[in-house]
């Protein structure tokens, strides 16, 4: 718990710093955010209406997801996503879970519109982004073994 607990309090202080000190474009970060993340009518409401108490309003709003929803198919037997055991535990790490992601990624992109749509999906800096960039500054690569084609929305290299 004190480790949940410790985390969650140092996401909540970065939020509250991030509101104070970047108080426009924090704002509209969390906007298109949980726009996207939550749906553009849920995303913009939680925001607009709760932004002041926005991470106790976003622990309420968890709290309800988990006990009306099932869990999403990707956290099942997952160990990132493996609550402690004990119920407050689960619901403060749960809490710092929801919370810290959009939290990091204003303070490592300050909004950027392509970084909050990567947090969604990679669209630009995929696999084959990310190769051909390592092969451009003479990294070195393992070899591609096998490609399924027509698998995935990305390119054909």
């Amino acid at each position: 718990m004190d480790d949940c607990l410790g985390r969650t309090v140092r996401v909540l202080v970065a939020f509250y710093y991030l509101a104070l000190t970047h108080p426009l474009s924090f704002f509209r970060f969390l906007v298109r955010y949980n726009m996207l993340w939550e749906g553009a009518v849920s995303g913009l409401l939680v925001t607009v209406l709760f932004y002041p108490v926005y991470p106790f309003a976003a622990f309420l709003l968890l709290m309800a997801k988990q006990a009306l929803l099932p869990p999403r198919a990707y956290e099942a037997n997952n160990v990132f996503f493996d609550p402690p055991k004990g119920a407050a535990a689960a619901a403060v790490w749960s809490w710092y879970k929801a919370l810290s992601p959009p939290v990091a990624q204003f303070m490592f992109n300050r909004g950027d519109t392509d970084a909050i749509a990567h947090s969604w999906w990679d669209h630009v800096t995929h696999k084959d982004f990310w190769r051909a960039h390592l092969r451009r500054v003479g990294a070195r690569l393992p070899e591609e073994l096998a490609r399924v084609r027509g698998s995935s929305s990305l390119p054909e290299p």
